[in-house]
């Protein structure tokens, strides 16, 4: 049965200048449907400037621009320093120690002042709460007196040691068993603009919370420093990046720019020029979403609990998003230009990154004037989910097949799709018959030639 996947809604932007920054690149990396900026307690108040949901991680973010110090003497600045972080971060960490109690105590969540729309997306029991504030204000000042060993970043400390600068200036100290991540107007930009997949930030403040839980003492210069670092230190063993050292005692990372390491790499060029591709796979996941904003998605999925293939699809990080956007135009730009009217083609897509999990790409042509015909929608979601079937039946080691079934671009300019999550990791013989009979008017996969390929999130 056929239903609004959700009722028309409408999310805050932001309210300042920089919420509505912090709003725009969220909205990149958690995409449309998982970040709501500006939410509400039950009592109308706010409960932070951010929240994005995802499975069981949530992110809580404090945006706070305080304009620091001004034309001051030399020997006020300490003064005038400390008055800062009491007011920006101090402050905003004790906020986030509220919001993170409210969000355990399973109260209501609002996205709007007036309480009247609940947060769209249920929240787990078991969650794990990254805590973030966003500092503004003080990148004059820290460009005007920060010495050598700072680079005009604030230096981020967790835990303690008799060689941490706790009365230096610039120096925020943070509780290593519960860690607040500090993003700065410098580099908020770079943060989200390089770890903009959910799977890709996920990665990063994992690893960097295990590594400030794991060691002693952990210093650092700038949150884009500690990305360079990320980026320099791939472990090829267990295939993922690293931050952390074989020292459990101290950790301290050091000075060097490994940012301005990382960006002046061809790697790095080679990275950023592939990925243009991958942003094709982001505009179909927030073209639904904003589908379902509109109330206009309708299905039998539920967006708030569980899994749906727009979930399933925004799991995937951007290298391999790099490659299902280059699988898609390939198949769209193949398909046949001839005069058979009801022309179609199947593509199929694995993830490369979750090696259960794959895609089926259904595009089909028909009559100009049937393309909105709900009879021809019917059949065309059909033939989807068919084609999912028999997928799984030629590939059996697949336990996730997503299928999206489009209408060729070659031909129309009606660019409605239909998703389809195919849960098949307890596939019955009755279900490998049953998707083989149905499969024998189509053929789908009857014959396949498959390419081998292997996409690294730094081209080589």
């Amino acid at each position: 049965m056929q239903k609004k996947l959700m009722e028309k809604t409408k999310k805050s932007e932001g309210v300042t200048p920089t919420e509505k920054v912090l709003s725009r690149l969220c909205e990149r990396t958690f995409l449309k449907l998982w970040n709501y900026p500006n939410p509400f307690k039950k009592d109308g108040k706010e409960l932070c400037d951010l929240i994005a949901v995802f499975d069981d991680h949530i992110f809580v973010f404090f945006d706070r621009k305080v304009r620091a110090f001004g034309n001051i003497p030399d020997e006020n600045v300490l003064v005038a320093w400390k008055r800062w972080k009491r007011k920006v971060i101090d402050k905003q960490v004790k906020a986030l120690k509220g919001a993170e109690k409210y969000i355990r105590s399973g109260n209501p969540i609002f996205i709007d002042s007036k309480c009247e729309t609940r947060l769209p997306i249920d929240i787990p029991e078991n969650i794990t709460i990254h805590k973030f504030v966003v500092a503004h204000g003080i990148e004059n000042t820290l460009k005007k007196f920060s010495a050598e060993d700072f680079h005009g970043s604030l230096a981020i400390c967790y835990g303690e040691s008799p060689k941490s600068p706790t009365n230096r200036l610039f120096c925020i100290e943070l509780e290593k068993d519960d860690p607040v991540h500090i993003l700065e107007s410098s580099n908020i930009e770079i943060i989200l603009g390089e770890l903009d997949t959910i799977h890709d930030f996920i990665s990063f403040i994992d690893e960097k919370e295990t590594t400030i839980k794991t060691c002693d003492y952990f210093l650092y210069f700038g949150e884009h420093e500690l990305l360079g670092l990320y980026f320099l230190s791939h472990d090829k063993d267990l295939n993922r990046y690293r931050i952390g050292h074989e020292n459990p005692d101290c950790s301290i990372v050091t000075m060097d720019k490994y940012w301005n390491h990382i960006v002046g790499l061809k790697e790095y060029k080679k990275r950023k020029e592939a990925n243009r591709t991958s942003y094709l796979w982001d505009g179909l996941i927030q073209r639904a979403c904003q589908e379902a904003f509109d109330g206009n998605l309708f299905g039998n999925a539920d967006l708030r609990k569980g899994n749906n293939p727009i979930k399933e699809m925004a799991r995937e990080p951007r290298f391999t998003r790099r490659m299902l956007s280059e699988k898609l135009l390939e198949a769209i730009r193949n398909f046949p230009e001839t005069d058979y009217v009801d022309e179609r083609t199947i593509r199929f897509m694995s993830s490369d990154f979750y090696p259960d999990k794959a895609y089926v790409l259904l595009q089909l042509k028909c009559p100009k004037a049937e393309y909105s015909k709900r009879d021809n929608l019917l059949i065309r979601r059909e033939m989807l989910r068919i084609a999912c079937g028999a997928a799984r039946n030629k590939f059996p080691h697949l336990n996730t097949v997503v299928g999206i079934a489009i209408y060729s671009p070659k031909f129309t300019n009606d660019y409605s799709e239909d998703f389809i999550l195919f849960d098949c990791s307890e596939w019955t013989e009755e279900d490998h018959e049953s998707y083989e009979q149905e499969n024998e008017i189509f053929g789908f996969f009857t014959n396949v030639r498959m390419t081998e390929g292997r996409v690294t999130d730094f081209p080589q």
